[in-house]
């Protein structure tokens, strides 16, 4: 009982995506395919939710506490900085010139080698030095390099079990460059109060689901 509660939490706190995976990892190596586990990694970008929350329940099964969620103005998790480094990444890919010159398509080269060197978690450097090694980055176009790393970052989706995007010019400047119709509209406003309440409101009912549920039975 208690691990489907973690997944239904995490699944609150990150997405279904992150609960999937921790439900089908559960009670597996949590190492990555250079064989380094994310636990033993020094640096706070290294850590994930689900390595944070798993040391939480665990410690909450022999101490009877709390798990605690992660407090905000804390250095960024390893799912934090993923998501925002491929934002950047894409972003950036879609919005070059359609044929960089070629001192432009070096300093895109230097640029991705860079970061694969010096990104903030080592596990996740090592693997990312490994795939620009074996296909170095396709500079010659904006469509060639928006290409290289959309497949790239479907590489690394499917290592981690996430689904694939579809590596087409049209999606990729649709989700990247341009956006749709509704990127468009006015966003609704919503206020701190909104926002700090609607976390607390999602795990309640999660909690109350799971007593009904221990009830019933």
């Amino acid at each position: 009982m208690l691990r489907r509660s973690r997944v239904w939490v995490i699944s609150a706190l990150t997405g279904a995506a992150a609960a999937t995976r921790l439900a089908s990892c559960e009670g597996n190596s949590t190492k990555t395919k250079t064989g380094e586990d994310p636990l033993a990694c020094k640096q706070k970008a290294c850590r994930g939710k689900m390595d944070m929350m798993q040391r939480a329940f665990e410690s909450a099964r022999g101490q009877q506490q709390k798990p605690q969620v992660q407090q905000q103005g804390c250095p960024v998790d390893r799912e934090e900085l993923g998501v925002s480094t491929w934002a950047l990444l894409h972003t950036l890919a879609a919005n070059i010139p359609e044929e960089p010159t070629e001192e432009e398509q070096k300093m895109l080269h230097q640029m991705v080698v860079g970061l694969a060197r010096f990104y903030p978690c080592s596990i996740c450097a090592t693997d990312f030095q490994q795939s620009v090694a074996s296909s170095p980055p396709a500079t010659q176009s904006r469509a060639a390099f928006s290409l290289w790393m959309c497949r790239l970052h479907n590489e690394v989706n499917i290592k981690i079990g996430e689904g694939e995007f579809p590596c087409a010019m049209d999606k990729l400047d649709l989700r990247w460059r341009d956006g749709g119709t509704a990127c468009d509209e006015e966003p609704i406003a919503r206020s701190s109060a909104d926002d700090e309440a609607a976390p607390r409101e999602q795990l309640e009912g999660i909690f109350h689901k799971e007593r009904t549920k221990s009830n019933a039975h």
